[in-house]
């Protein structure tokens, strides 16, 4: 199906015995259950984008079901095939449906913002590795609240049973074969988690579906201070009137602990309290002020024990492993560099840093895995000299320090949490 120069009447033949096959294994159901979820939660129209769209089943089954509910949807398909978005186009109008179709390359060309809800459909097990891991991150940069990604689950069950589906639910020769291969094609549910995070989705779940499918489910936390930003960006697309108080206070002196092991005297003299809070608008385009432009997350492998706080008798007890450092030398440029790539971003654009110092080896870490001069970092130490490791406080008083000083920018906030997890955030 992928091939530009199928015949056109065998190409549509394809999307309807598709379209067929996708009622049975209920596609639209997949997705719609957490998107109705959120528009419950919040209580107003919900924007969605579906990436890969063929010929437009999920887009149409969501505008019939959310009509039924009286649950507004904004939705927009989007596919790189022309003939796919005409066939799709023409579905719509015939149904009366409120559905828009455009031509976009999801992989090359860069997504639209500030959807609610961001779904991909059958289209993942079409990609490598490489090309899943960056689809992701796209997918996450561009989304407010969700992303859910239904695809095939590779097993010797599920070849089996698209095998026999295909030959019984349609007479489409290329269904015939795409269906098949597809499942030999897809990933398994491990390969999934793995995919999800390469591409920082921190918190995402991934789950079998009936009859053999899956269902990654990732929605935007708020733990750190970039997602702090990002949720503030988010209230204020939704109402350009807003305007948002972010605070981030952090009191580590009461978790002061006694004791002589080495991570606890680390801890101790590392952390210290601090406070302080930033207000959030809608930019005008003469506006002078820094500007959020995206946010990304990144769950490092093998890194559980890197950062961690533990509930004891006494407080909560902070511990930092002597393999943060070298955790952050191995995988924090690979994720970085792939992550402003789907923005359209490399890292030698980049002209300021703010970056989060857990400690000088945690700077200097940082600045040999991205090649960055301590000149560079220079704020970022001065403000741990300062006022030590305050914690999610302390990005914003780098970034405070920054503007003072009239830093050019892009500028990148970078900061660290347990898990061992890294959040950025692409500042212009």
């Amino acid at each position: 199906m992928d091939r530009p120069d199928l015949d056109q009447r065998l190409h549509q033949q394809a999307l309807t015995g598709l379209a067929r096959l996708n009622w049975l294994s209920g596609s639209v159901g997949l997705v719609w259950s957490p998107i109705a979820e959120l528009g419950s939660r919040l209580g107003r129209p919900l924007s969605v984008l579906d990436l890969a769209t063929g010929g437009g089943d999920v887009p149409l089954g969501l505008w019939r079901r959310a009509r039924r509910v009286g649950l507004d949807l904004e939705i927009c398909g989007v596919d790189v095939s022309p003939r796919a978005v005409e066939f799709a186009r023409t579905r719509a109008q015939r149904a009366g449906a409120a559905v828009r179709f455009v031509e976009l390359n999801a992989l090359d060309d860069e997504l639209p913002r500030n959807f609610d809800v961001v779904v991909c459909s059958l289209f993942l097990h079409h990609l490598d590795g490489a090309e899943a891991v960056t689809l992701l991150a796209k997918m996450a940069a561009a989304t407010r609240h969700l992303v859910l990604v239904n695809d095939l689950a590779r097993s010797r069950l599920g070849l089996l049973a698209v095998y026999f589906a295909t030959r019984v639910l349609t007479t489409s020769s290329v269904v015939w074969v795409d269906g098949p291969r597809s499942v030999r094609a897809a990933f398994t549910l491990e390969e999934a988690r793995d995919l999800a995070r390469a591409a920082g989705l921190v918190g995402f779940k991934v789950s079998r579906r009936w009859p053999c499918r899956m269902l990654l489910e990732w929605t935007r936390s708020t733990d750190l201070p970039p997602n702090a930003l990002r949720a503030a960006q988010a209230w204020v697309d939704a109402d350009p009137a807003a305007v948002v108080l972010v605070c981030a206070v952090e009191l580590c002196s009461l978790h002061f602990q006694y004791g002589c092991d080495p991570d606890t005297l680390v801890a101790n003299a590392l952390f210290a309290d601090g406070a302080a809070a930033l207000v959030g608008r809608s930019a005008t385009s003469d506006d002078e002020a820094w500007r959020m432009v995206a946010a990304g997350s990144n769950l490092m492998p093998d890194a559980e024990d890197g950062m961690t706080w533990r509930i004891g008798n006494h407080g909560f007890q902070m511990t930092l492993s002597p393999r943060v450092p070298d955790l952050i030398g191995a995988h924090l440029r690979p994720w970085l560099e792939a992550w402003l790539a789907s923005l359209g971003r490399r890292l030698e654009d980049l002209n300021s840093w703010a970056v989060h110092p857990g400690g000088p080896r945690i700077l200097t870490s940082v600045a040999k895995s991205l090649g960055l001069s301590e000149e560079t970092l220079a704020t970022s130490a001065e403000i741990l000299a300062e006022c030590g490791n305050m914690s999610s406080p302390t990005v914003l008083f780098i970034l405070q320090r920054l503007q003072q000083q009239g830093a050019r920018r892009p500028c990148l906030a970078l900061g660290f949490g347990p898990g061992l997890v890294a959040e950025a955030a692409l500042l212009e």
